[in-house]
């Protein structure tokens, strides 16, 4: 029985063996050596590389400079950061930290539950780091076609859809068969 993304999540965190988690949606894509660039040799808690948006419209998102926040640091890092970090993809997280902490994704949210995950597990962290690398590319044509003509910039506002007319159907047309080519 599906019983949606959160609960998903939820058992991958139990049954995963690695002291790292990171998330990938199923319709996203991730560079070669998306996992070996976030992996850090520092004592950091959570790492965060930005991303590019793919399918009716790409962007990438506000780009992060490579930076190290340690305890000390975490209030500016915070500050700088905290609202960018909506999503759990493009992200490594200590599952130490989410296991020790009892960190889960909310079952009873349809939407914002990466966010809540993301909050309750920066409770409980010292420290931080981001990358300016993009190896994470987000599937926007789900979106595009889930949301109507009014869609998302990558901070959250909402973007009425450039060329929403038939230009915009056939640019997610052609991107649709270029996914599906592989």
């Amino acid at each position: 029985e599906n019983k949606g993304v959160s609960s998903a999540r939820n058992l991958g965190i139990i049954m995963s063996e690695s002291e790292w988690i990171t998330f990938i949606d199923s319709d996203d894509w991730v560079s070669e050596n998306f996992l070996g660039k976030l992996y850090t040799l520092e004592n950091v808690d959570f790492v965060a590389s930005y991303y590019k948006g793919v399918g009716w419209n790409e962007w990438v998102s506000k780009p992060y400079s490579n930076a190290l926040f340690s305890s000390d640091e975490m209030p500016q890092g915070i500050s700088q950061y905290l609202f960018h970090f909506n999503t759990v993809w493009s992200k490594l997280f200590k599952k130490e930290i989410i296991v020790k902490y009892n960190i889960v994704f909310n079952e009873d949210l349809n939407y914002g539950e990466d966010t809540c995950f993301v909050l309750n597990y920066f409770l409980y962290i010292n420290s931080f780091k981001t990358l300016s690398n993009v190896d994470y590319y987000y599937n926007g044509i789900y979106f595009y076609e889930n949301s109507g003509n009014n869609v998302a910039e990558p901070d959250g506002a909402p973007l009425l859809l450039p060329n929403a007319g038939p230009s915009g159907e056939e640019n997610v047309a052609r991107r649709r068969r270029d996914l599906h080519r592989g």
